[in-house]
C-alpha cells in the first residue's frame, strides 16, 4: 500500500514519507515526480487505467 497524500497513514516525519526517499531508496525526489506524477497523477486522481 502506497499513501502518497497521508490521508492513511500519517508519517511521523512532518515532511512525509519522501523527506528521506533519496537517503532511504537513492531516489531523488524530482525523478521521482518526473517518472510517476508528471506522467500518469492526472490518470490516478481520475480512476483511468492506462494500458
Amino acid at each position: 500500500m502506497v499513501d502518497v497524500d497521508g490521508v492513511l497513514i500519517l508519517h511521523p516525519d512532518r515532511g512525509g514519507w519522501s523527506v528521506n526517499l533519496e537517503r532511504d531508496l537513492g531516489i531523488p525526489v524530482t525523478t521521482l515526480q518526473a517518472t510517476f506524477f508528471e506522467q500518469h497523477w492526472d490518470d490516478v486522481i481520475h480512476g483511468r487505467v492506462v494500458a
